[in-house]
């Protein structure tokens, strides 16, 4: 995500967010649906007409379905905001599938393509009515536009449904696998075992990049799919939004285990690593089953190094006697952030893992400082700018009760954060605020009102009014 800065006038400042084309195709989308749902037609006045296959779903969860039964189950947390979720009949854009599979039913599309869920989301189809061999069962196979077919290996059938949980969304399909032998008398080839340990424990919360995994697998040695010769297991890190790195590494058929080397950390604290089942390397008719994933689990760290200090008036108007507060926008490291493809949540701080603000004074035109007021991250307003997500940015407020002696005097916040088991980072500060005190017998007011003139067509009518006190911006 791209945050650009402008200064229209004096000291406000405003933010256009450029979000990335998977979230702003989704965002047109929600402004489409909802534009289309104020042309009025089709149902009583006042009264919500659904559409099938189609909703909105937001951090809350929920679950779409169309009239054929097929459906999309969003657990909570898994999107960041509102997006509008479609699901039809529809191959326009799909792949053809690889030899070696055999489409069993409909395509369905779900969109908006691509996307990485903070959540894995499961995705319902109707199982077809095929009759199936004693060497055959059903499974989803998944493509991107451009892409190729990947079957499912954790699909499974029950209820008459074909279900998988996937990170992302594309084009379904129930596909026909086919074996060898009867799957009664020899089961299908499938993984018994996949994790990633680093040093003594696993890869959870690391510190330090980069991290030296080494995997372990162990699978059935069961059968392969017929016309899977040769083949080959393969993994493969997964850096960002599913792009998989090449070359794979081999693992052989019955498992094993092996170091990864140096694992650098990737854009998202979430590195995953994926096992897949590819048959027909080298023979042009390349397919491949995912049967696992496993991953490295960054720990959250600071952005940049250290909080920013986003937004501080120049100057703040107060008046004697009465109260004022100065607010101040910040960003910074102590929540950290998770990506998602092109969307982003951030982790809110707590009172072991927060930045501390100071609030300073200075009477002497900068010379010297003194803190007043100390303020805390995980007391501040967590949305403090209007279209953000929740700690993207996050605000903190100095009150106090403003006296003539405040006269020119300045104010500046220092934010300082040490991360947890980590040195402390360099402090912050921020530019001074000046106070301009008003007298209440100088506040801005209307003397003199205008008063009524009674005037003709064509004749030209003179206004006047008489104000008294001192300006807002001196």
């Amino acid at each position: 995500m791209q945050i650009e800065n402008f200064t229209p006038a004096r000291t406000q400042v405003l933010h256009r967010m450029v979000c990335g084309a998977w979230l702003a195709r989704a965002v047109i989308a929600l402004g489409i649906a909802a534009a289309l749902a104020g042309c009025g037609g089709g149902g009583a006045a006042g009264q919500a007409v659904r559409t099938p296959g189609v909703a909105t779903i937001g951090a809350a969860g929920g679950t779409v379905t169309d009239d054929a039964g097929a459906e999309i189950v969003f657990p909570k947390d898994a999107l960041p905001a509102d997006i509008t979720v479609r699901i039809a009949k529809d191959s326009t854009g799909a792949p053809l599938l690889p030899q070696g599979l055999e489409a069993a039913g409909n395509t369905y599309v779900i969109t908006p393509h691509g996307g990485e869920f903070a959540q894995a989301v499961e995705v319902r189809i109707p199982a077809p009515n095929v009759t199936l061999q004693p060497n055959q069962e059903l499974k989803l196979a998944k493509a991107q536009p451009g892409g190729e077919w990947v079957v499912l290996g954790d699909s499974t059938l029950a209820g008459g449904v074909l279900s998988a949980q996937v990170s992302s969304f594309s084009f379904f399909m129930p596909v026909m696998v086919t074996y060898l032998l009867p799957i009664a008398q020899r089961e299908p080839f499938g993984m018994t075992g996949f994790s990633l340990t680093c040093g003594q424990g696993p890869c959870d919360q690391l510190l330090e990049s980069p991290a030296s995994p080494v995997y372990t697998v162990t699978t059935n040695n069961g059968q392969l799919p017929t016309g899977c010769s040769p083949g080959t297991l393969a993994l493969q890190n997964n850096n960002d939004a599913f792009v998989l790195a090449e070359p794979a590494v081999s693992v052989p058929l019955s498992g094993g285990s092996g170091a990864l080397g140096a694992i650098p950390r990737g854009p998202s604290s979430v590195q995953l690593f994926v096992l897949s089942l590819r048959c027909g390397v080298g023979t042009g008719t390349t397919w491949q089953t995912t049967l696992g994933l496993a991953s490295l689990n960054w720990r959250v760290q600071p952005q940049g190094g250290r909080v920013e200090v986003l937004r501080a008036p120049a100057q703040l108007d107060v008046v004697a006697g009465l109260g004022a507060n100065l607010d101040v926008i910040l960003s910074g490291p102590a929540f950290g952030s998770r990506t998602a493809g092109a969307s982003a949540s951030f982790v809110p701080p707590t009172a072991t893992n927060r930045a501390i603000v100071d609030w300073q004074r200075s009477d002497d035109g900068g010379a010297s400082w003194r803190t007043v007021a100390r303020s805390y991250q995980d007391e501040a307003n967590p949305n403090p700018v209007s279209g953000s997500f929740a700690w993207q940015y996050w605000g903190v407020r100095h009150g106090f009760t403003a006296a003539t002696t405040d006269q020119g005097a300045l104010l500046r916040v220092q934010a300082c954060y040490t991360p947890p088991d980590l040195p402390a980072l360099p402090c912050v500060t921020g530019p001074a605020t000046r106070l301009n005190v008003l007298q209440l017998s100088a506040l801005p007011a209307i003397v003199e009102a205008p008063r009524s003139v009674l005037v003709r067509t064509g004749q030209t009518a003179s206004l006047s009014a008489t104000a008294g006190g001192a300006p807002a911006w001196p």
